[in-house]
This record gives C-alpha cells, structure tokens and sequence, in this order.
C-alpha cells in the first residue's frame, strides 16, 4: 500500500474513532466521516466498503498492534510467557481509552475473541500421533485455560483495572504455575 493511501486511512480512521467518542456508530454517517476527516466521501469508500468495514478495520490494526508489541516478549517456540502476558496487560492499560470506545460500538466478543485465538497459539500441544483421547483431551486443557486466561482479561478490563499490569500478571502467572500449565 502506497503511502497516500496509508496517510488516508490514518486519517478517516482517527476521525472515525473521534466521531465513535462523540455518538452511537448507527448515528454516525459516512458523510460525518468525510467532514471530519477532511476528505471526499469517495476516498472512504476507496479504502472501505462502509462504516462496518472501517469499525473491523480500525479493530484489526489495534489487535495487530498488541500482536505485535508482544511478539518480543515470546520465546522461539512461540509459547506463552510470563512477559508475553505482562505486555498484553500493559497494552490494555496504555490503550484503556481507545479499546473502551471500539468495545462500546461492537463489544467486548470480538477483541477476546482474537485474543483467545492468539492464547491458543501460545500453549502448549500434544503430539497429534497420540491416541484420539488424548488429542481430545489436550485440546479440551487448551481451551479451557485460554478461556480461563481469557476472562481474566476481560474482568481486569471491565472493572478498569483494579491492580496494576504486574500485580495481574503474578496472579495468573501464579495460578497457571500452580496447576503446571506452564
């Protein structure tokens, strides 16, 4: 993508999201957008189908992001890790403001979604030569405990964040030590 095209984005993306802090995302016109960004309305429908496809989009590039930054905080196994857990707690903290809003328009079950997908990838699996029982029953552990990481999150989150980053971070590391996930 083309640098104008990505200053484009950019921009109606920081308008739309300004717009979201201001009113409902059903309220909110594509010419609203236009205006605030100062651009055409032809330039958002260039780069997005509509107000839904900008709102996935500006989701995608926030959990990119967090992907992202908590990617040097993974080992080369690419398994979970205490400072894999610590950045993500920090990233919702640094970004409490701006995540509230996208919640606010779509809610919270897409963003733990991707998370839940992203926890998943990190813990650990069984040999898929093993008996079917057992691949049944790693796969049950495994979802069990990026659900269970997952609500975390989501209470730490939701109750804006009633510990620090780190002091979260202890606890669930703490718990997922002590039933030897980790």
């Amino acid at each position: 993508m083309d640098k104008r095209k990505q200053k484009s984005r950019k921009i109606i993306m920081e308008a739309f999201i300004e717009l979201l802090r201001e009113k409902e995302l059903e309220k909110i016109s594509m010419n609203e957008i236009a205006e605030k960004a100062n651009v055409n309305r032809g330039t958002i429908y260039l780069n997005f189908a509509d107000k839904y496809d900008l709102l996935d989009k500006c989701i995608e590039a926030n959990f990119s992001q967090l992907i992202e930054e908590c990617q040097n905080a993974i080992n080369d196994k690419k398994s979970l890790t205490k400072e894999s857990l610590l950045m993500t707690f920090r990233y919702l903290e640094s970004h409490f403001d701006f995540l509230c809003i996208l919640f606010q328009s779509v809610g919270l079950s897409v963003f733990k979604k991707c998370i839940h997908d992203e926890i998943v990838k990190g813990l650990p699996h069984y040999d898929q030569s093993e008996s079917l029982t057992n691949v049944i029953r790693s796969e049950v552990s495994t979802q069990f405990l990026a659900s269970a990481i997952t609500g975390v999150l989501e209470w730490w989150f939701v109750n804006s964040m009633p510990c620090s980053p780190d002091k979260i971070t202890d606890e669930l590391w703490l718990l997922l030590q002590n039933n030897r996930v980790i």
